[in-house]
C-alpha cells in the first residue's frame, strides 16, 4: 500500500510539474506576443516617421528645386528680352546711319553757303542790298555801300562788307561802321523788308528814329519818309521822338489820345513828343 501511495505521490507531483511547466509556457507565450507587439508597433512607428521625414525632405528639395528653375527661367526670358533689345537696336542703328546719309547729303546739297539754297538766294540778296544801296543814298551825303558784288560767294561767311566816302573805306561788314551808320542800314533794311513782305500801304511805326545821325541826314532821313509816305509806300508814320531839332521843325501833338485821333485824322505824318 505504501508502494502505491508512493507511486501516486510520484506521478501528482510529475503532473503538477507538468502543469507548471505549461503555465510557464503559456506565461512565456504571451510575453514573447506582447514583445512581438512591441516590435512590430515601434518598427510601424519607425517606419512612419520616416516615411513623413523622407517626405517632407524631398518636399523642400523639390521646393528648392522649383524655385532654381523658377529663377533660372527668368534669367533666360531676360537674357532673351536683352538679344531681343540689342537686335532691334542693331535694326534701328542700320536704319538711323541711313537716314543720317541720306539727312547729311541733303543738308549738302541745301545747305545755306555752299549749297542750292545758297545759289538760290544769292541773286535775291545782291537785288536786295542794290535796293538798300539805293535808298541809302538819299540819305547819306557821301557814297555808303554794301559791297557784296565783289564777292564770288559772300554766303560761305554772310559778311556785309561796307564800302564807305570818295576814299572807298572799307568794313568787314555792317556791324564795323559807326553807330550813325549802322542806324541807318538796320532802318533801310527794315523799310526795304516791308516791301518784299508785301507790307505796302501799312502804318510805319518809328520810335526815336535818327537818334545816333547827324541832323543834315537825320532831316534827309525824314525826307525820304515823307516821300514813301507821298507815294503811298506808308499809309501813315507814327513817331516817337524827343530831339528838339525834329519838334521844331516838324512839329508835334502831345502824347495824349484825343489829340493824337485828332491829328490822324488829319496828317499821314504824325511826331509825338
Amino acid at each position: 500500500m505504501m508502494k502505491l501511495h508512493f507511486r501516486y505521490h510520484k506521478r501528482r507531483t510529475l503532473v503538477e510539474k507538468i502543469y507548471n511547466a505549461i503555465e510557464l509556457q503559456r506565461k512565456f507565450t504571451e510575453q514573447l506576443d506582447r514583445v512581438n507587439q512591441l516590435v512590430e508597433n515601434q518598427s510601424n512607428f519607425i517606419k512612419d516617421e520616416t516615411t513623413k521625414l523622407f517626405h517632407q525632405e524631398v518636399s523642400e528639395v523639390l521646393t528648392k528645386l522649383k524655385s532654381e528653375i523658377d529663377e533660372c527661367n527668368d534669367r533666360i526670358q531676360h537674357q532673351a528680352g536683352i538679344k531681343f533689345v540689342i537686335r532691334s537696336h542693331e535694326e534701328n542703328r542700320s536704319g538711323i546711319e541711313k537716314s543720317i546719309d541720306l539727312h547729311t547729303q541733303l543738308m549738302q546739297i541745301l545747305d545755306p553757303k555752299t549749297g542750292l539754297i545758297a545759289k538760290s538766294v544769292i541773286g535775291f540778296i545782291r537785288h536786295f542790298v542794290k535796293e538798300m544801296n539805293n535808298l541809302m543814298s538819299q540819305v547819306w551825303t557821301y557814297p555808303i555801300i554794301i559791297d557784296i558784288e565783289s564777292e564770288d560767294d559772300f554766303t560761305k561767311k554772310y559778311l556785309f562788307p561796307v564800302v564807305i566816302g570818295e576814299d572807298a573805306i572799307r568794313r568787314d561788314d555792317v556791324y564795323e561802321t559807326s553807330l550813325g551808320q549802322t542806324e541807318l542800314i538796320n532802318f533801310i533794311f527794315r523799310i526795304t523788308l516791308v516791301k518784299y513782305l508785301k507790307l505796302e500801304n501799312y502804318p510805319l511805326y518809328l520810335d526815336e528814329v535818327g537818334g545816333h545821325l547827324s541832323v543834315q541826314h537825320r532831316n534827309r532821313l525824314y525826307n525820304l519818309i515823307k516821300r514813301m509816305v507821298d507815294h503811298n509806300y506808308f499809309s501813315q508814320v507814327f513817331m516817337v521822338t524827343h530831339l528838339q531839332d525834329v519838334k521844331s521843325d516838324y512839329g508835334t501833338c502831345r502824347n495824349d489820345i484825343t489829340e493824337i485821333v485828332k491829328v490822324c485824322q488829319k496828317s499821314r505824318f504824325l511826331i509825338i513828343s
